[in-house]
């Protein structure tokens, strides 16, 4: 998500919550949401379950991440530790020692060459090319879902300005993978 960071915030009341649940939520899809288990749910979906059981999902936890870390120095305490350990044990020396005895970066670099020869041939296939629109199709969605809650967190901080009126991005539910701004709003 860029320079954004997380912070998951519970609703203002369990009554609202229910109000909300009852008003806009059908049976059949709260049976689904049993059918699968969470760890078999893809990521968008376990977000997208968050925000509609009422939680908001800011910037402000990553940002606490890195204060809790500046403070107790998890990452300068890692990196001395694998410092002292190369230090201790000479591994970087021995690790180019290796590579120079075997050539295991010039192995590997014919390897990756010989690799991405073989994903470009690929491309050129109809089943690739339905892989690589796969993908992209869902990059696009990952993104289209972090810009539209940074302008609604714009929105909801009163940084309004252009948003006002832009249409929301609307995932059909019948059909993963699509978006349009058919039904924006719902």
């Amino acid at each position: 998500m860029g320079a954004s960071a997380v912070h998951v915030e519970a609703a203002q009341s369990i009554d609202s919550l229910a109000s909300a649940a009852t008003a806009g939520a059908s049976t059949t899809e709260k049976d689904e949401d049993h059918d699968i288990a969470q760890e078999d749910k893809p990521r968008s979906r376990i977000v997208a379950e968050y925000l509609a059981h009422g939680y908001v999902v800011g910037d402000g936890a990553i940002q606490k991440a890195i204060a809790l870390d500046q403070k107790h120095g998890f990452s300068t305490k890692f990196t001395t530790a694998l410092s002292n350990f190369d230090k201790k044990f000479n591994a970087t020396e021995r690790a180019r020692g290796i590579d120079d005895s075997y050539k295991i970066t010039d192995k590997a670099a014919s390897g990756w060459r010989g690799l991405h020869s073989y994903f470009e041939k690929a491309l050129e296939h109809p089943s690739g090319q339905k892989l690589r629109d796969f993908y992209v199709k869902t990059d696009k969605q990952v993104r289209d879902i972090h810009n539209e809650a940074r302008r609604l967190a714009d929105l909801k901080q009163g940084k309004g300005g252009e948003t006002e009126g832009a249409a929301m991005p609307h995932f059909d539910a019948d059909e993963p993978g699509t978006n349009s701004t058919e039904g924006a709003g719902q």
